[in-house]
């Protein structure tokens, strides 16, 4: 099993849910209408409501495949599950299959721990997310790629609920330098939360589906205070007899 980081040094960090309920301000859904956002309003009301967010659970299914030059999928997908916990830029993924494995952003450092080789990466959690790649918290990596990319509607496909669900498609801007091809972001427009990505860049595809995704905003947490996190959540200390390899120094 490869470790979830970025892709340059051990893999990919692939995981993400985002984005809990926003405050039912428009209009359209006030009034129980179906509610239709342009994607660029669509990317601002998704980003709002990161800061209404307190935590975010979620599992987590990544397909990644390898691209052909006309961006056909090709040869075996590599499918990885978890389960996921993030607030306010801090996150917990347990990886369940096809091998155990455990990452952990807490707030300056992003560790991955590998049981099977008894090893763990640690990365600054800063600098992954200046680039654009930790999508342990989806809403740097989505302001990442809006700024680099034009937003275009897109369809939703089977599987969704055509009344609250959008999709919408970020591809470079003419001229951008760009590190990505394509990116797809389904969300639902009731709850605020993410569905699925699809990211393709450098000859792969990233499929990202969040089964199961439940979000609380602060004014939830209010009005349920068990609802609240543990101080040590986010806490992590390599286990004994493990190599840690610092990544940012390589």
């Amino acid at each position: 099993m490869r470790p979830w980081a970025p892709r340059a040094a051990v893999g990919v960090v692939l995981a993400a849910a985002l984005l809990a309920a926003l405050p039912p301000t428009a209009p359209l859904a006030a009034r129980g209408r179906r509610p239709h956002y342009s994607p660029g309003d669509l990317i601002r009301r998704l980003l709002a409501a990161q800061d209404s967010r307190y935590w975010t659970r979620a599992g987590v299914v990544k397909v990644e495949r390898r691209l052909d030059a006309r961006d056909r999928p090709r040869g075996r997908a590599q499918v990885t599950r978890g389960r996921l916990l993030c607030a306010r830029g801090k996150a917990r993924l347990r990886i369940t299959a096809p091998a155990k494995g455990l990452v952990v952003a807490d707030g300056r450092h992003l560790w991955v721990e590998l049981p099977q080789v008894g090893q763990v990466y640690r990365y600054d959690q800063a600098r992954l997310a200046a680039g654009g790649n930790f999508f342990l918290d989806l809403a740097s990596s989505i302001r990442h790629y809006a700024a680099l990319g034009k937003p275009r509607p897109a369809r939703l496909g089977p599987g969704f609920n055509p009344d609250w669900d959008q999709a919408l498609v970020l591809t470079p801007r003419r001229g951008a330098v760009a590190d990505f091809r394509r990116l797809k972001v389904w969300v639902n427009v009731r709850r605020w939360v993410v569905l699925r990505v699809v990211l393709d860049r450098a000859g792969v595809r990233d499929d990202i589906d969040f089964p199961g995704v439940r979000a609380m905003s602060a004014a939830g947490l209010r009005a349920d205070p068990g609802q609240r996190l543990r101080k040590d959540a986010f806490r992590y200390r390599p286990p004994r007899r493990y190599q840690v390899f610092d990544m940012d120094g390589l």
